[in-house]
């Protein structure tokens, strides 16, 4: 397609910058995305992006719907055509063009320090670990898991690994604080969603601006025994910042909440593994019937012959299940 005589005219040699701030950071709809264009002359106007073609790019000016080729508009990065069919963009995902922290990079594990914070439960200064994809691209939606461990928590990444393609997956691990080492008795008592989400909430919240780009379509909390009770309790407790932001959750030998009710989780997805020895299976059997009256959609994954654990053999199924959730990245 030409480019339009009006484009040409208001726009010689069209620069399109993304804002941190203003107008850039509203969206409108899953296909409108404002930007601030400006021309070599600096006159800056607003405009919506409507519409990515195959070699063309459909904007609005005010009342005009305007159409430019790819090689005249260039979004922050300098992104061409080839760099949107390469990793897949589509007009939404435009949203996640913000910058990721500078440590951000292709397979690097990260130690976040967040001294407003209280010691972990090992004693040592507040924060989490984060380990990058090997295949980690600013533009790419990168799927995420966070690892809540059992016992006194880990801030190990390598605890989570076996459960998903590091390749691929964001592997983000927070522990518990000092004063509240045993979630489940924090839960019982009813402080998980007071004291524990005080001190997780911030975590969450800085790995958001860390890494802007974590896929709308795939964020995974998962928890095992004291992290599943955890987890539980987030989502038995009902609240709307950790039940909206992750879609999917795993509860491995655990998953209590105070109010023994699941409210928020209609539609999420849901992986409940239990061992098939002992008292876990009348433990976990009310866990399941509640998960399910929310219509949650449930994944019951019972672990034969496993009592308080979490064998390899039963993390393979895991990943196998977790896996089938997120497409294999076709070659650019």
């Amino acid at each position: 397609m030409l480019v339009s005589n009006v484009i040409k005219r208001l726009f010689p040699a069209l620069v399109a910058t993304v804002f941190a701030t203003g107008a850039c950071g509203q969206t409108k709809t899953a296909n409108e995305r404002i930007f601030q264009l400006q021309n070599p002359e600096g006159k800056v106007l607003a405009a919506s992006l409507l519409e990515v073609g195959d070699r063309t790019v459909k904007l609005k000016i005010k009342d005009r719907v305007l159409s430019t080729t790819w090689d005249k508009f260039d979004v922050k990065h300098h992104a061409t055509f080839e760099d949107f069919r390469k990793y897949q963009l589509q007009p939404f995902d435009l949203n996640q063009l913000a910058d990721p922290a500078p440590e951000i990079q292709p397979g690097k594990i990260i130690e976040v320090a967040m001294p407003d914070l209280e010691k972990d439960a090992a004693s040592q200064p507040a924060g989490y670990t984060l380990r990058v994809p090997e295949n980690y691209h600013p533009w790419k939606s990168t799927p995420l898991i966070v690892w809540f461990a059992g016992g006194r928590g880990s801030r190990d990444v390598n605890q989570a690994i076996p459960l998903v393609d590091p390749k691929e997956f964001l592997i983000v691990c927070i522990p518990y604080p000092e004063s509240e080492p045993r979630p489940l008795l924090a839960v019982e008592e009813g402080r998980g969603s007071t004291r524990l989400w005080a001190y997780h909430r911030p975590m969450l919240e800085d790995l958001k601006k860390r890494v802007p780009n974590i896929s709308p379509d795939l964020r995974i909390a998962d928890g095992m025994s004291n992290g599943a009770h955890t987890v539980g309790s987030y989502l038995g407790e009902g609240i709307k910042e950790f039940t909206r932001f992750f879609d999917t959750f795993l509860l491995i030998e655990g998953g209590s909440s105070i109010s023994r009710e699941y409210d928020g989780i209609c539609g999420k997805r849901i992986y409940h593994a239990w061992g098939t020895m002992g008292s876990r299976p009348a433990y976990a059997a009310p866990i399941n019937e509640r998960l399910k009256g929310e219509k949650a959609d449930v994944t019951d994954a019972p672990m034969q012959g496993v009592d308080h654990d979490f064998p390899s053999q039963e993390k393979a199924k895991c990943k196998s299940w977790i896996l089938a959730l997120h497409p294999k990245p076709s070659a650019p």
